[in-house]
């Protein structure tokens, strides 16, 4: 909303560290928020053990994970899209057949029995079907013995849930799952967090689903990070996804937050 200074009303005070912040903020709190590094949520910390902007030229096959400097591996069809992103003109886009990236997997990625946040905007084209699965980022996920975790949506006969799955052994699996009704042709920010044994799964900000147990060792899966399918090349995303992030040794949110209006730095 305008003031009559052509400016913007908003909260007035950038936040303190850690601070859940609703409502709008000015673009002057917003720089100085992230000057500050006091934006709720954090961005290219030390924290940070994977990051991926995907930004670039339109039909591009190539893209640079920010922590490590590796570059991902494109499949199939996987190309950088203009015509639909968050942040930074462009976006992942994946049609549901074949395509996913992945880079090397690196020791950071390993979560154990740390705290974690795992997230991603991500625009559906098409929705998984019944009894299927599609996959937002995983670890070595269905790569035999090397199990990490795996972050996604399924639908569980008509009824669509996001879900985490997780292996302490490489081999044997145990999940948390709560409903979820996304939509075609919207952006969600969607987000799987640990904070002690207390797992939350978030939607642009709002907690979805009541509180979940996840107090297991997690597997520090060899194989390659995955965005956009499993180790077996299946649950396959159908849509555009940007603007990932893997963090480790933090939460990042215990509740309800306003996501970042700007890529992660």
């Amino acid at each position: 909303m305008a003031d009559g200074n052509g400016g913007f009303i908003g909260i007035q005070n950038a936040p303190t560290a850690g601070v859940s912040v609703p409502g709008i903020w000015t673009m002057d709190e917003v720089c100085r928020a992230k000057r500050a590094g006091l934006w709720p949520g954090g961005g290219l910390d030390s924290y940070t053990k994977l990051l991926a902007h995907f930004d670039g030229a339109d039909g591009a096959t190539s893209a640079t994970e920010i922590v490590t400097g590796s570059s991902f591996t494109f499949e199939g069809n996987a190309q950088l899209d203009t015509a639909q992103s968050v942040f930074g003109g462009s976006s992942l886009l994946l049609d549901g057949s074949g395509d996913a990236v992945y880079t090397a997997s690196s020791p950071g990625h390993g979560i154990g029995s740390a705290d974690f946040a795992i997230e991603c905007r991500v625009m559906f084209n098409g929705l998984p079907g019944s009894g299927t699965f599609m996959c937002f980022m995983s670890s070595g996920w269905d790569v035999s013995g090397q199990n990490g975790h795996f972050f996604g949506v399924s639908n569980s006969s008509g009824t669509r849930q996001i879900v985490f799955y997780w292996s302490t052994n490489g081999t044997a699996t145990s999940s948390v799952v709560v409903n979820w009704t996304p939509s075609t042709g919207v952006w969600y920010h969607v987000v799987i967090t640990r904070s002690g044994t207390t797992g939350r799964f978030f939607v642009d900000g709002t907690q979805v689903g009541s509180n979940q147990t996840i107090s297991a060792t997690i597997h520090t899966s060899t194989a390659a990070y995955r965005i956009g399918s499993t180790g077996n090349n299946n649950h396959y995303l159908n849509g555009w996804i940007d603007e990932c992030r893997l963090s480790v040794g933090t939460p990042r949110w215990t509740a309800n937050f306003t996501p970042q209006p700007s890529p992660y730095s």
